[in-house]
C-alpha cells in the first residue's frame, strides 16, 4: 500500500512539474543602446508561436514561454530587430535595441555637360536608375521608360511623317507643327544621331530627363520638345578588380499569323512600294512602249 502512495505522489510530482515548465513567465526591461533610456511599445513574440508582449513606457515586459529552449524576437520602429534565448533572461534582465539607420542614396541629374545633385537643379526633371531599367523590359531603352516616367508619351501607330519624328514618343507633347518633333537624345555628353536600337539597355548607368524650358539654356533651340539624357556604365579608379557576368533574355509573344489572309498594305505603304519601283526603272519598258496619243 505504501508502494503505492509513493508512486502516486512521484508522478503527480512530475505532472506539477511539468505544468510549471510549459507555463514559465518571463519578464525583462529594454532599452535603447543610443541613450541607454527605457524602450516603450516594443513588441515582444515568441517564435513560431502566437504569443504576443508589448514594453510598458518604463521599458519593463513580461511574456510567457513554453520551454526555456525558446526564442523571444524584439521588434520596434526605427530599431534592428533582435532574436534572444529565452535562457538569456534572469530576474529583470535589461536588453539593449540599437536603432537602425537607413541611408538614402542622393540622385544625381546629368544635364551633358554637367552632374549636379537633384536639389541644385533648377526646373523639372526627372532621373531613372539602372535598377528601374532593368526591371522593364524592351528592346531598347525609350523603350523601358514606357509607365515609368511621368510626362513622356508613347505613341504605338505608326509614324505619319519620318521626316519630321523618328521617335514614337514625346516629352510634354508637341511644340511643333512643322519642326522636328523627336526629343534630343544625348549620349555621355554628346548628341546621338543614330539609331536608338544600336544602344544596349543594359549598359545604361542613368537616365536624365529634361522636361522643361530651362534645357533650353543648355542644348539651345533644338531642346525644345524635351532632352533625355543617358549616362553608359563605365569604370573608375579605385575599384575592386572583379569579373561580372551578367546574362538576360527578351522574350516577345505575338500572334500567330494568319498565311491564308491577303495583305492589305496601307495608303502609304503601298505608294512608297510604287515609288522605289519607278526609281528603279520597273516601269521604264511599259512607258517606252507605251503609244502616245
Amino acid at each position: 500500500m505504501k508502494i503505492y502512495y509513493l508512486i502516486t505522489l512521484i508522478l503527480c510530482c512530475n505532472f506539477i512539474a511539468h505544468a510549471q515548465q510549459d507555463n514559465l513567465m518571463i519578464s525583462g526591461q529594454v532599452y535603447s543602446g543610443e541613450n541607454k533610456q527605457p524602450l516603450g511599445g516594443v513588441t515582444v513574440r515568441l517564435m513560431g508561436k502566437g504569443t504576443l508582449g508589448r514594453s510598458t513606457l518604463d521599458g519593463k515586459f513580461k511574456i510567457k514561454v513554453q520551454s526555456l529552449k525558446d526564442t523571444l524576437v524584439f521588434s520596434s520602429v526605427g530599431f534592428i530587430e533582435r532574436e534572444v534565448a529565452v535562457s538569456f533572461f534572469g530576474r529583470e534582465t535589461p536588453l539593449f535595441l540599437e536603432r537602425q539607420v537607413n541611408y538614402l542614396e542622393e540622385a544625381l541629374v546629368s544635364t551633358g555637360y554637367q552632374t549636379i545633385k537633384a536639389r541644385d537643379i533648377t526646373g523639372a526633371v526627372e532621373v531613372v536608375s539602372a535598377d528601374v531599367l532593368g526591371q522593364q523590359t524592351g528592346l531598347n531603352v525609350l523603350q523601358r521608360l514606357n509607365n515609368v516616367t511621368a510626362g513622356i508619351r508613347f505613341d504605338n501607330q505608326p509614324i505619319n511623317n519620318p521626316d519630321l519624328q523618328k521617335l514614337n514618343f514625346s516629352v510634354r507633347g508637341l511644340s511643333t507643327i512643322n519642326g522636328n518633333l523627336d526629343p534630343l537624345v544625348v549620349l555621355d555628353g554628346f548628341i546621338y544621331e543614330g539609331a536608338i536600337g544600336n544602344i544596349d539597355p543594359n549598359n545604361i548607368e542613368s537616365v536624365s530627363i529634361l522636361k522643361d524650358a530651362a534645357a533650353s539654356a543648355i542644348w539651345g533651340a533644338r531642346a525644345g520638345n524635351g532632352v533625355i539624357v543617358m549616362t553608359s556604365k563605365k569604370g573608375g579608379i579605385g575599384l575592386a578588380r572583379q569579373v561580372k557576368i551578367s546574362f538576360s533574355n527578351t522574350s516577345i509573344i505575338r500572334q500567330k499569323p494568319d498565311l491564308n489572309q491577303l495583305y492589305q498594305p496601307s495608303s502609304r505603304d503601298f505608294i512608297e512600294v510604287e515609288r522605289m519601283l519607278f526609281d528603279g526603272g520597273y516601269y521604264d519598258t511599259f512607258l517606252n512602249y507605251l503609244p502616245y496619243y
